[in-house]
């Protein structure tokens, strides 16, 4: 722990690096005061003074140096503090801005659709209308759902209250759950939804319901950003104690300087047709490092992107 305290050369020499306490006496360096930084309970550095030659530091200069360093400290403390307010007010300023601008939309749809089907006065085709109104209501609603409980999630993970009931589970039937859910979306745009490497054997040790969200993301972002035509990959491998799953799509790629920012919350590649606040890499991240494995993403412009991440080996 730092203290306060004078100290000779020869100390002054060792701390600063110089091999030869020679070397700074050359230089008129005989007496010198270290005091800390301390603020909040917590020290985060330290004041040093050095006296001119031919004088050397007394109690009562320590006291003035503890002084200065402690208002000092004050200061700097205060600064932080003022900092992080700024940030937490602008993050709460943009995500007002994402809320209102992306649950404006389908809310405004639920709305043309209620107006709609109170307006159906009859007729042979209004089974046919409503039906069709109703399915533009459930996903809307299933969208807004899916914003609102992307906020919940992350909330959780910013205040560390994130919730994880580990389990031995079997690989092959989380990936079958998952698969089954995404097909019919990955069949309307035609794009084949495949399997590899899959072992019936295999298990692995998670929260389910949490892993089929990291799965539901990653599968979900590859058949988001793949033409038609294209295809989406999910494999499995044993590495060791671990097992690593991929889900490689035939999308346009991310660039070198988006990959960076590719786990950043609030981030997205683009912002058309936003359905997400850009918070579900961000929550697949921290849910995966939850269970302490890791996730990662290569890619090459124009060839796909490949998204990775490892789970511990079940009993």
């Amino acid at each position: 722990e730092l203290k306060s305290g004078i100290s000779d050369v020869s100390w002054l020499g060792e701390a600063l690096g110089f091999e030869e306490p020679g070397v700074l006496r050359g230089l008129g360096m005989q007496s010198y005061m270290c005091v800390p930084l301390t603020a909040s309970g917590k020290t985060f550095g330290a004041m040093v003074f050095v006296a001119a030659p031919g004088r050397h530091y007394a109690p009562d200069d320590l006291l003035l140096a503890e002084e200065l360093a402690r208002r000092a400290a004050l200061a700097i403390d205060n600064a932080r503090l003022y900092e992080q307010a700024q940030t937490a007010i602008r993050m709460r300023e943009e995500i007002l801005a994402i809320v209102s601008h992306d649950l404006r939309s389908p809310l405004s749809m639920i709305q043309m659709g209620v107006d709609q089907l109170l307006s159906e006065t009859g007729g042979s085709d209004q089974r046919a209308m409503t039906s069709r109104t109703a399915e533009r209501i459930r996903r809307a609603s299933a969208r807004m759902i899916h914003l609102i409980s992307d906020l919940l999630d992350f909330s959780s993970i910013e205040a560390g209250q994130l919730r994880i009931e580990v389990a031995s589970h079997d690989a092959d039937e989380l990936l079958t759950e998952v698969v089954e859910a995404l097909q019919p979306h990955a069949g309307e745009k035609g794009i084949r939804l495949e399997r590899e490497g899959a072992d019936s054997r295999l298990r692995v040790r998670c929260d389910r319901e949490r892993i089929v969200q990291v799965f539901s993301n990653l599968i979900g972002n590859a058949i988001k950003f793949t033409g038609e035509g294209g295809s989406v990959m999910i494999r499995t491998r044993l590495e060791g104690d671990r097992v690593v799953f991929s889900v490689s799509d035939t999308g346009p790629g991310i660039s070198e300087e988006n990959l960076s920012h590719i786990f950043d919350r609030y981030w997205q590649v683009t912002r058309r047709a936003r359905e997400s606040f850009g918070l579900g890499l961000a929550i697949s991240k921290a849910i995966v490092e939850s269970h302490g494995g890791a996730i990662w993403v290569e890619s090459t412009v124009g060839q796909g992107a490949t998204f990775f991440f490892t789970l511990p080996l079940g009993a």
